[in-house]
């Protein structure tokens, strides 16, 4: 038996709708690796801009300010 033309469009949707939520989910964890690669990255270029200005914790300079 041959399926019908609406069969085949509904499981052709289907098909689409799976791949596509998949393809997503992988683009969002993509994503997130490259997020928390560049917080890492601006974090260690924080460090070490506080470092050269003979800072070794940033906190303390923070707090220095506050106060």
């Amino acid at each position: 038996m041959i399926p019908s033309s609406a069969a085949l469009f509904f499981c052709g949707v289907i098909l689409f709708a799976v791949s596509f939520f998949f393809g997503w989910c992988l683009h969002a964890l993509w994503s997130a690796g490259r997020v928390a690669r560049a917080v890492e990255l601006a974090r260690r270029e924080t460090e070490n801009l506080f470092h050269a200005h003979g800072v070794r914790d940033p906190r303390e300079a923070t707090s220095a300010r506050i106060q």
